[in-house]
């Protein structure tokens, strides 16, 4: 069943009334398992979760109310249906503080969950979304690309990043990152702000690409799972959609099964691996995400959308959603990422050879 076609149902099912919990269960299945399959199709970088379908989760009855209709874009972090779930009642309070701020106007929201760390951030240049949640190295380097969006928040805090061993290649005395010295290592996205910000943390121990070992950055979506996935997928005889990726899981599993000696996680990513056989040796913080809008969406709504943001306080509400603990958002200005771009040019590129080495 296709999603159209789920949602006609669904329309009819709230429409006559129709409260009997089986039946909406069952069309509620239809369309996210076509949203799941959109999701895992390789020809789409994002998938649109409309109103319609987080009226599905939310179980909330849709009114022919008039109202604006805005999206919101986030970075996949887990399944799409479960990320729907925790985002809806974000979304949900979000329509209720901007319908204030704009003076009882009403808004829904649609949520657009990315595929990838496509290094054309933000595609809001293109008008394809409203707001987007971006990460701190996408956000410099979009900028400086020349990308014109507005800049509306910031979280309050940054995540935080883990360079980690074996237990096996810990115990053999490889304990801090000066003895990372000719060793192999797992990175995640070659353009994640994570991975860049441990590239940053070796160049300041003095280890530099060069000086380590065998390097594997987990993309996504990179030639050669594309080319296995297919090939495996085609002598099964089935369509080649591809399997969610999440790149710094991957970098944890390389580790655990001895692939690699060393690696780098989201903190909460190493922390669910722990128990299986990992150490931690070095940590570090990574700037806050921050919240643009495209460039040419009216100033009102964008106006809203921040002062929304920035009046929110539900501790509860914030830490249900697939994010790093955050308080608050608060007012963000550019020069808040400055510090990251002079990493970017000094030990980033002494960590890719392109100056001498940072350490003292």
């Amino acid at each position: 069943m296709g999603l159209a076609v789920a949602l006609v149902l669904l329309d009819w099912a709230i429409d006559e009334r129709n409260r009997n919990k089986r039946t909406v269960d069952v069309v509620a299945a239809q369309v996210l398992a076509d949203t799941i399959r959109r999701y895992e199709d390789l020809g789409e970088d994002s998938i649109r979760i409309t109103a319609s379908t987080l009226s599905v989760l939310g179980r909330v009855e849709q009114t022919d109310e008039p109202h604006t209709l805005l999206s919101l874009a986030v970075g996949i972090d887990d399944q799409p249906v479960e990320m729907a779930r925790r985002y809806l009642p974000f979304l949900r309070r979000m329509e209720q503080e901007m319908r204030v701020h704009l003076q009882g106007q009403p808004v829904r929201f649609e949520l657009v969950l990315r595929k990838n760390s496509d290094p054309d951030y933000p595609k809001i240049a293109g008008g394809r979304v409203d707001f987007q949640r971006v990460g701190a190295l996408p956000y410099v380097l979009s900028r400086k690309a020349g990308a014109v969006f507005g800049l509306v928040a910031r979280e309050d805090q940054g995540k935080n990043g883990v360079i980690f061993v074996s237990k096996d290649v810990y115990d053999r005395g490889i304990t801090n990152l000066d003895c990372l010295a000719g060793r192999s290592f797992a990175f995640g996205e070659s353009n994640s702000t994570v991975s860049t910000m441990a590239k940053v943390e070796l160049a300041r121990a003095g280890i530099t690409r060069a000086r380590l070992g065998q390097v594997k950055e987990f993309d996504s979506y990179d030639p050669e799972q594309v080319a296995r996935f297919r090939a495996a997928s085609q002598k099964a005889g089935k369509p080649s959609h591809l399997p969610l990726v999440r790149s710094h899981r991957l970098a944890l599993e390389s580790v655990l099964e001895g692939k690699f000696e060393a690696g780098v996680a989201r903190r909460q990513y190493f922390q669910n691996a722990k128990s299986r056989g990992l150490v931690e040796i070095h940590t570090f913080d990574i700037p806050p995400d921050v919240y643009v809008a495209r460039e040419d969406l009216d100033s009102i709504l964008a106006r809203a959308f921040g002062q929304s943001l920035l009046a929110l306080r539900d501790k509860q509400l914030l830490s249900d959603l697939p994010l790093q603990p955050i308080n608050q958002f608060l007012p963000a200005m550019d020069s808040d990422y400055n510090a990251l771009r002079g990493l970017l040019d000094r030990e980033l590129r002494a960590f890719e050879g392109q100056l001498p080495s940072t350490k003292d």
